[in-house]
């Protein structure tokens, strides 16, 4: 998660409570122990409370908060664990994107299967990702856009996002199957567009369809959305001799979103909704 600061100076934690309940959710499915929420949070707000000078005051900076979990009992086997380390790291961080990206849909390597550990939030998925995604960056993309393992052509989220599409003024996002983490800033964006009277539908979205309403001119927009990314525009998707080409300079919605929770971060609009928590 991040942290940015109030218009008093203090920290404010943006849906900590989540952040708490997702790491749960995978503990749960790795066979390791769950973190009591109250510990969690007790233990968050006094290192964020340390840390506060660390906050940085640039405009899409902040404090990058990672908890994490590992194995520590002193044998190798395949089983899990008896001994566990909970810890949790703080480090300033800019923007994650500063631009733009550029996605390749992958033909070849896939990230999960539904009943696979796709909704965790653990460390074997990013590894999974490693030499694709260095596969694209070499051929001039960003990131790899996932696409499903049975069929190769339902769209699922990005290396370090949760994917979004305006298909002829309505958003589509793919729905979580069990292959898909269910983003926190996924469903903030989800509930801010709501909120602002669009309808978003959570349903199955294939390359083909994309690449069909690129061509007539329906799709409007593609963005991706995560704790570190926040929004981020696509201006490319690669997907064999196809290229979807799109102007993010014509965007409405990505930077509706993305400003929205820049500014819930620093207090310039509402929380309404209640997802900051101000640390003292």
């Amino acid at each position: 998660m991040k942290a940015s600061k109030s218009k008093a100076g203090n920290p404010l934690l943006f849906r900590p409570e989540q952040h708490s309940v997702r790491l749960n959710e995978s503990a749960r499915r790795m066979c390791m122990p769950e973190i009591p929420a109250e510990l969690f949070l007790d233990g968050l707000r006094k290192l964020v409370a340390i840390d506060a000078a660390w906050i940085p005051p640039q405009e899409g900076s902040a404090l990058y908060i990672r908890p994490l979990m590992y194995a520590t009992d002193e044998s190798i086997g395949v089983r899990q664990s008896d001994t566990y380390k909970f810890i949790i790291m703080c480090l300033p961080v800019g923007p994650y994107y500063n631009q733009p990206v550029k996605l390749k849909a992958d033909e070849h390597y896939v990230r999960a299967v539904v009943g696979g550990v796709g909704e965790a939030k653990t460390a074997g998925n990013y590894a999974a990702s490693l030499l694709p995604a260095r596969n694209a960056r070499a051929e001039g993309y960003d990131q790899v856009m996932w696409l499903d393992a049975i069929h190769h052509k339902f769209v699922q989220e990005v290396g370090t996002m949760n994917i979004f599409f305006v298909i002829d003024g309505e958003v589509v996002t793919p729905a979580t199957d069990g292959a898909i983490l269910k983003g926190i800033t996924r469903a903030c964006a989800i509930q801010l567009l709501e909120d602002k009277g669009h309808k978003v539908v959570e349903r199955p979205v294939t390359i083909d369809e994309l690449v069909l309403a690129s061509q007539n001119g329906t799709l409007q927009e593609v963005f991706g959305t995560g704790t570190a990314a926040v929004v981020s525009p696509v201006s490319l998707i690669g997907y064999k001799d196809t290229r979807i080409e799109l102007d993010p300079d014509s965007f409405t919605i990505a930077p509706m979103i993305k400003d929205t929770i820049n500014k819930l971060r620093t207090q310039e609009v509402e929380d309404k909704f209640h997802w900051l928590e101000e640390v003292i």
